[in-house]
């Protein structure tokens, strides 16, 4: 160890540079696309729970109470259906990539000891891959053995069930969830007891080479220059963004504040009656109820927007961070650094926005041929859902471009290595 300008520092000296791994793209695209296709089931989630109230409590609306009874029905299974889709593709995918980076950690470990991962490839190896996938197994079990069961009893006291296919196709696929689940939780129990020993052995390694390694980013940060700031990075304009997205947010917050009076003005419990308002005061309640329904849909847009503008934000701030960096190392803001090491970059934001989409146009597809609408409605949903969750794949396949800008920023402004979350998304001062 060597002391420098009070700083210590190992020879050679430790430095952060990100894990590479081959075929890292593809894990983290269906990761990426998988949650925000799983925003958009959620988002069609509360919708359809917002049109199920308004049917069932509002006496006087402008829509027929049976298609807002449809809507709701089709919408609140069109959400799950897509929900489990994404945690089944989701889960695997991120056992498959975390094993990829211990077993490149590893490696690194072994030829460069020099190297010492982020905080953000070392919080995903806080625990052995094999456990999470163990944890996945045992998901597939509950989730199978709990309909396997009540359709087995079904099957075994109405002799007329056998003769229906539905019920067997329940049981066929409860089945393969209980086979499924089973295997992985068995499989899986072999190679955490394997990864446990090498995954300790790795952070015990971190943990000597981290303080080192932060050691030597501080020292040569202080030796470089302070770099332009750009417009867009400019904290006036930071702070007005913040101001812009505060508002949204309170619009967001509004909207759950009255959806949970409407809840408690008709029912205040889970066990109580539904309340029964006098007929004077009932077109009041029904006039709330349809205003919170209006200010839920404005909540929709609202986070929308918030999101639109924390992409653009996002696209505008790592070009004017790159381009600034292209050249002589210079020091940056250490707390936009850290939002740019810590979050996911614009291009992994927008195509999560997509995936979201054709969530969406798929689960309104699903509704219009349920409700046996015209196939061309059906068709032009089905088109946009697929070219958007084309355009979210594409998008989302940027992973190891995002990580060369990471290490660029790395290499040329020796920024700390954020340990935790808990900046603001525009780079401002940390979130109380």
């Amino acid at each position: 160890m060597q002391r420098d300008h009070g700083l210590w520092r190992s020879d050679p000296p430790r430095r952060f540079e990100e894990v590479s791994m081959p075929g890292a793209a593809v894990p983290g695209m269906l990761v990426d696309v998988a949650v925000g296709a799983a925003i958009g089931a959620v988002v069609v989630f509360l919708l359809s729970v917002v049109a199920g109230v308004v049917h069932e409590q509002v006496s006087f609306v402008f829509v027929p109470s049976a298609l807002l009874q449809d809507i709701a029905g089709t919408g609140v299974f069109a959400a799950m259906a897509i929900a489990g889709v994404c945690g089944l593709i989701a889960t695997p995918a991120l056992v498959v990539h975390r094993g990829r980076l211990l077993r490149a950690a590893q490696r690194v470990a072994e030829q460069d000891p020099a190297r010492v991962p982020p905080s953000t490839q070392r919080r995903e190896l806080e625990r052995p891959p094999a456990a999470l996938a163990r944890r996945y197994g045992i998901v597939l079990l509950a989730v199978g053995v709990v309909p396997l069961v009540l359709i087995g009893i079904h099957l075994l006291i109405d002799p007329g069930a056998t003769a229906e296919p539905e019920s067997w196709s329940v049981f066929a696929a409860s089945s393969v969830l209980v086979v499924a689940g089973l295997a992985i939780t068995v499989a899986s129990g072999p190679r955490v007891r394997a990864q446990a020993p090498v995954l300790s052995a790795l952070q015990q390694r971190w943990a000597l080479d981290v303080p080192s390694a932060q050691a030597y980013a501080a020292l040569r940060r202080e030796e470089l220059p302070d770099g332009p700031v750009p417009s867009v990075l400019d904290p006036v304009m930071r702070r007005r963004l913040t101001r812009v997205r505060a508002v949204l947010r309170g619009v967001v917050v509004a909207a759950g504040v009255a959806w949970v009076a409407v809840i408690f003005l008709h029912k205040p419990c889970r066990l109580c009656a539904p309340i029964e308002w006098p007929a004077a005061e009932r077109p009041f309640i029904d006039g709330y109820t349809l205003l919170s329904s209006g200010l839920a849909g404005c909540a929709v847009l609202a986070g929308v927007a918030a999101w639109w503008i924390g992409v653009a934000w996002r696209f505008a701030a790592e070009r004017a961070v790159f381009r600034t960096l292209d050249g002589p190392p210079r020091r940056i803001d250490d707390g936009l650094a850290q939002v740019l090491l810590l979050t996911r970059g614009a291009g992994a934001r927008l195509g999560r926005g997509l995936a979201a989409l054709a969530a969406v146009c798929l689960a309104v597809a699903f509704g219009e041929a349920a409700l046996g609408q015209a196939a061309p409605t059906i068709t032009a949903f089905v088109v946009a859902a697929v070219a958007a969750l084309a355009g979210a794949v594409v998008l989302c396949m940027r992973g190891p471009r995002e990580a060369s800008l990471r290490e660029l920023l790395r290499t040329k402004a020796s920024p700390n290595d954020p340990f935790a979350l808990g900046f603001n998304w525009l780079g401002g001062a940390p979130i109380g």
